[in-house]
């Protein structure tokens, strides 16, 4: 007790007193200063960071479901030349995973020179006038897609096929966990996968299909987005 009495003596006087904590609290601001400032770096690198992966979760959707959309016109493209050499067009199994409403309609004038200048895809031949539009099928938005086949004759075939939603929209090759991952066009939501994003705050990164040069129809904007506190919930250990 004297010890103690013996440290706080000096301060029994206020100006004595004012001066002490005038020091500690001198000495405490560079470090909450510092402070402050780690964690706003931090915050500001996480924020980064999670825009970063949505970006590349929507890119990631976007070139899948590219490819899944020129894997639909080859399969399209190959039943209407099948049909144009007089085979059996019926659909394979892969083909109906990915087409269903095939029509073929054969065009009985030479076509060389109506349609527009064609373009080759490994294993379909060549192909004419692609177009997109969409119908409504099992409940959902899907793309029809239509296009001719040419034979080497001067011969074409009109094929049109809706894509199954089920093998153009699914996520699973880029789904990330919390992200939600949809596709828009024309100001119409076509699809979302993923997780379903119910919060109130949220942060969202886009990326563009670009679908005009090739089939003639609005591009489509893939959008990702998570919560903001599932992307903010590693500061809240610091």
């Amino acid at each position: 007790m004297r010890g103690l009495g013996r440290l706080i003596r000096p301060f029994r006087s206020r100006v004595a007193l004012r001066v002490f904590l005038l020091c500690v609290l001198c000495s405490l601001v560079p470090t909450l200063v510092i402070g402050v400032a780690v964690y706003t770096s931090i915050a500001a690198a996480g924020k980064e960071a999670a825009r970063a992966q949505l970006q590349d979760a929507a890119k990631r959707y976007g070139v899948v479901l590219n490819e899944r959309l020129k894997d639909a016109e080859i399969a399209l493209a190959g039943i209407a030349r099948r049909k144009l050499a007089e085979q059996w067009a019926e659909l394979s199994h892969g083909e109906s995973t990915r087409l269903t409403r095939v029509t073929l309609t054969p065009i009985k004038e030479n076509i060389d020179t109506k349609l527009s200048t064609p373009h080759h895809e490994a294993g379909a031949g060549y192909i004419h006038d692609e177009s997109l539009q969409f119908v409504r099928h099992k409940g959902r938005p899907a793309p029809q897609i239509t296009l001719v086949a040419a034979g080497h004759d001067g011969k074409g075939m009109l094929a049109s096929a809706v894509i199954d939603p089920d093998f153009l929209w699914q996520a699973d090759l880029a789904a990330t966990v919390g992200v939600e991952l949809c596709v828009w066009a024309e100001g119409q939501r076509l699809s979302c996968s993923g997780e379903t994003i119910g919060a109130e705050e949220y942060i969202s990164e886009q990326w563009q299909l670009f679908l005009q040069s090739h089939y003639g129809a609005r591009d489509w904007t893939v959008v990702a987005t998570q919560p903001r506190y599932f992307s903010e919930a590693g500061l809240a250990t610091l």
